[in-house]
């Protein structure tokens, strides 16, 4: 009788924890599609009868980034927070302030990781007699940032030294790591990570 209880209690916790898994697994998982915001992206309320197609628009410094058409024509999509496709989410650059492309996600937790080259301010631009713009301001230093996008509030930002900051205050080993470390975008890249991790584990 003993033993039938024990055995009864074992089978619980692993398939209790198996469930668990699939669980965590599942929560970020998508149906491929467009989707017009992020509010439709949690509830994995996808459009439908939009046929469209995903280009790549370029690849060329480090960072591909994707266009999103209507399939058929040369016209792009508008109006899209984001789209799914085989696991990854491919957000709109219009999210943090840029626009006409956009850029695939690494990997997917409580923050959605993503990469694009970004310079520190923008170029002053003017307009020339002939109609012509030109930029007038010096050449911008750029860089690959990190973009995060938060999974449970839709908000979207660079992965700053500030915004690090905030987000691991509450995770002095990964802080700690991230200040003696090179600041690399792989090492922004482990560290936000790490922390889905500790997320997903309830740490």
């Amino acid at each position: 009788m003993k033993q039938s209880y024990f055995l009864s209690l074992i089978l619980i916790v692993v398939f209790g924890s198996a469930a668990i898994g699939q669980s965590l697994e599942s929560k970020y998982a998508f149906e491929n599609g467009l989707y017009k915001t992020f509010e439709d992206l949690k509830d994995n309320k996808v459009v439908t009868q939009l046929p469209y197609r995903q280009d790549t628009k370029s690849s060329k410094d480090g960072v591909t980034r994707y266009s999103l058409m209507h399939e058929g024509k040369y016209k792009a999509i508008k109006g899209i927070f984001c789209f799914v496709n085989a696991d990854h989410i491919y957000l709109n650059a219009n999210n943090y302030g840029r626009k006409g492309y956009y850029i695939r996600s690494h990997f997917v937790g409580k923050y959605a990781y993503f990469e694009d080259r970004l310079g520190k301010e923008k170029f002053a631009v003017s307009r020339t007699p002939t109609g012509i713009t030109s930029s007038t301001g010096a050449a911008v230093t750029s860089k690959i940032w990190g973009i995060l996008l938060d999974m449970e509030t839709g908000k979207v930002v660079k992965t700053s030294r500030w915004r690090m900051k905030r987000l691991l205050e509450n995770h002095p080993r990964l802080w700690q790591k991230y200040k003696d470390g090179n600041k690399s975008t792989q090492e922004v890249h482990d560290i936000i990570g790490e922390l889905n991790k500790s997320y997903s584990a309830g740490r």
